[in-house]
């Protein structure tokens, strides 16, 4: 994940970046404490996550370059809906930064960054989804589940199962059942590179699958498996085989 820190105080953009680092692992950081520096790395590499300040140049409330700058990433089709957390000294009491420049996080300072964590990890999850989407190819499936939406990462499902009334999206530690009418179109939205249909009822990410014995396909970690039907079993192992996925 890459984050660009748009801050002219060095102490309060480490504070962000140990943070961040804390919460997710693999992330480059692009700290910035200029305009020009902000908008070269915004036009030159994908960003997740903007942090910025709404004054970063200056405490002149007239001269807002943090403003101007976000105002330039919501006209580009690639950062238009990039998460961004704004940071200032100023209090905003009717939201209008976040409303106006459809931003995700207002963070007052000097900054308690522990007492705004659920906001912050809000907009590191909106983040992280945007990363899995561009390198990883799998998409964002929303799945109607009651009367909730349920947002879920094509990686992240090991086989999904269908059923004359529902299909059930099986996961290392979840399973989502869903009635089938509102998730037919989802199932055809899968990467064909990476599910293959076994037999009538049961969609195996390849990705997932650590080994075959028999007709008990096992997912990697081993912590969950499924048993198909001998023939199937045979033709999915040749399928995964050519494919050089197993030996």
């Amino acid at each position: 994940m890459r984050v660009l820190i748009y801050e002219k105080n060095e102490k309060e953009a480490e504070k962000f970046e140990s943070y961040i680092s804390n919460k997710v692992r693999e992330t480059e950081f692009y700290k910035c404490y200029n305009v020009k520096d902000a908008l070269y790395f915004t036009m030159m590499t994908d960003i997740d996550l903007f942090v910025v300040n709404a004054c970063s140049e200056t405490e002149d409330r007239y001269t807002p370059k943090g403003i101007e700058f976000i105002e330039f990433i919501r006209k580009h089709e690639k950062t238009k809906f990039t998460p961004v957390i704004v940071t200032s000294k100023l209090y905003d009491e009717n939201d209008s930064i976040i409303n106006e420049l459809c931003c995700n996080a207002y963070i007052l300072k000097p900054m308690d960054l522990q007492c705004n964590e659920d906001q912050i990890d809000y907009c590191i999850s909106l983040a992280e989804y945007i990363y899995e989407k561009r390198n990883y190819s799998p998409g964002i499936l929303f799945l109607k589940d009651g009367d909730d939406i349920r947002v879920v990462n094509e990686k992240n499902i090991l086989w999904v199962e269908k059923h004359s009334h529902c299909i059930v999206f099986h996961g290392r530690n979840e399973e989502i059942k869903v009635d089938r009418r509102s998730t037919e179109y989802v199932i055809k939205k899968l990467d064909k590179k990476r599910f293959y249909s076994v037999g009538r009822s049961d969609i195996i990410n390849i990705v997932r699958v650590k080994q075959i014995k028999g007709n008990v396909v096992i997912f990697d970690r081993g912590e969950k498996s499924l048993c198909i039907g001998k023939e199937a079993a045979m033709k999915f192992r040749a399928y995964l085989q050519e494919k050089k996925w197993i030996s």
